[in-house]
C-alpha cells in the first residue's frame, strides 16, 4: 500500500471517499503504474529478421547477431511468441508456399518449394503434411476459393 500510496498521493488517501470513489482512485493509480511489457530486444530483432527474409533467415545467424546463447534465445522466443523460432520459421515458409500455390490453377510444386525456401522436395512435402494434413497434390485437388480451406471428401 505504501507503493500505491506514493502513486495515489497522500491527499487522496486521507480523504474520506465512498467505496466506489476509492475504487476509482485505486483503478486510476493502477492503470498509471501498469505498463504493458515490451518485447525482449532479441525477440523483436528476430521477428524483424524473420519478416524481412522469411525464407532464408538462419536462426544461428540471428542468435549470433544478438549475442545470446541459442538455448536462452529459444526459451525467451517461445515465452513471448508461443512457438520455437524454428517452428515459427517453418510455419512462415509453409504459409508462403500455400499463398504462392493458391495464386494459379496449374502449380509447379518444385518451383513453389524452391521459392518458399525449401532446399529439397522431401522437406517441403514433410512440412506440407505436418501443417496441412495432406500432400501438396491432394491440397491442389481439394482446395477451395479460400486460401486456407480445403474440401474433405469421404473416402470409399
Amino acid at each position: 500500500m505504501i507503493f500505491l500510496g506514493a502513486a495515489i498521493g497522500r491527499q487522496q488517501l486521507s480523504r474520506r471517499l465512498s467505496a466506489e470513489a476509492a475504487l476509482d482512485v485505486l483503478e486510476t493509480a493502477l492503470q498509471d503504474l501498469w505498463r504493458p511489457p515490451g518485447r525482449h530486444p532479441a525477440v523483436a530483432y528476430a521477428l524483424t529478421a524473420f519478416a524481412g527474409a522469411p525464407r532464408t533467415t538462419n536462426i544461428g545467424r540471428v542468435t549470433g547477431a544478438i549475442g545470446m546463447s541459442p538455448k536462452r534465445f529459444i526459451e525467451r522466443f517461445k515465452i513471448e511468441v508461443g512457438l520455437t523460432p524454428k517452428r515459427f520459421c517453418r510455419i512462415r515458409r509453409f504459409q508462403h508456399a500455400v499463398t504462392r500455390a493458391h495464386r494459379g490453377q496449374a502449380v509447379d510444386w518444385s518451383l513453389v518449394a524452391l521459392d518458399a525456401g525449401y532446399f529439397d522436395q522431401a522437406h517441403f512435402i514433410h512440412d506440407f503434411r505436418a501443417f496441412a494434413g495432406l500432400t501438396p497434390t491432394s491440397y491442389q485437388s481439394a482446395r477451395t476459393p479460400f486460401q486456407n480451406h480445403v474440401k474433405f471428401l469421404p473416402s470409399d
